[in-house]
């Protein structure tokens, strides 16, 4: 995928000045890696929208200059409007993280929400180095390389497998009819939900629910909601927190 600009660790964010992360997002940095150390090594890049449609950011490894694999949080270039779009394509994931943060239904704002992506990922990583990195192998497998294969288990369950809900949605758009989505992933008949989708928004209803509650996922949104919660005066997200 194509970068915008140069990547940065999270310790390189902190000494630096921001790297066009909200400002409260890397005073936030600086508290977490007092608590979470090893959290310093995650890189950050940003990613052309064209490549990230209706997501915000992903994670992915990459081997630094010390030659060791290190989680890399990717984030849409264009971000206010990639939220936006994000808020529209995807209501269940938007509700879902309300209910995690105990907010009220509607009260999800773009901030907030930018603010949770980065720290959802960030959960990612922190998996990834706390649970996997420096494990023995897997059958041969690396740990970035078992973390890969674990989260494609969890894919395989899906109604439309092998499909992130964004990429979902994505698919969704090149289709003009839920009989032309189904005739395009006959999967989704056979799953063992397939009496609750009954048209496009349940369908993606359910697979957002599915994913979400996956061990993987709820990990890293777990993560989020605890920072979201301890340091919300911080990040300025008080009102809405305190308020619902």
């Amino acid at each position: 995928m194509e970068t915008t600009s140069e990547k940065r660790t999270i310790d390189q964010i902190i000494e630096g000045g921001g790297y066009g992360l909200p400002e409260s997002v890397v005073k936030l940095f600086s508290v977490i890696v007092k608590k979470y150390p090893f959290l310093g090594v995650v890189e950050f890049g940003f990613i052309c929208p064209e490549e990230m449609k209706h997501a915000v950011g992903f994670y992915d490894f990459v081997t630094n200059a010390d030659g060791e694999v290190v989680p890399i949080i990717y984030l849409n270039a264009r971000d206010k409007q990639s939220i936006l779009d994000l808020m529209r394509a995807r209501p269940k994931a938007i509700a879902m993280n309300e209910q995690m943060l105990g907010i009220k239904s509607g009260s999800m704002t773009t901030a907030l929400l930018q603010i949770f992506i980065v720290l959802h990922e960030l959960g990612h990583a922190k998996d990834f180095l706390e649970n996997y990195q420096g494990k023995p192998e897997l059958e041969g497998k690396s740990p970035e390389e078992v973390m890969e294969w674990q989260r494609k288990q969890v894919l395989a369950t899906l109604p439309v497998k092998n499909t992130s809900p964004s990429k979902l949605v994505r698919s969704m758009e090149e289709c003009e009819t839920f009989e032309e989505i189904v005739a395009k992933h006959p999967e989704i008949k056979e799953h063992a939900c397939a009496n609750k989708i009954v048209d496009q928004e349940s369908l993606l209803m359910v697979q957002e629910d599915a994913y979400r509650n996956a061990a993987p996922e709820k990990y890293a949104d777990e993560f989020a909601s605890q920072i979201l919660k301890e340091h919300a005066e911080e990040l300025g997200v008080q009102d809405i927190l305190i308020n619902s």
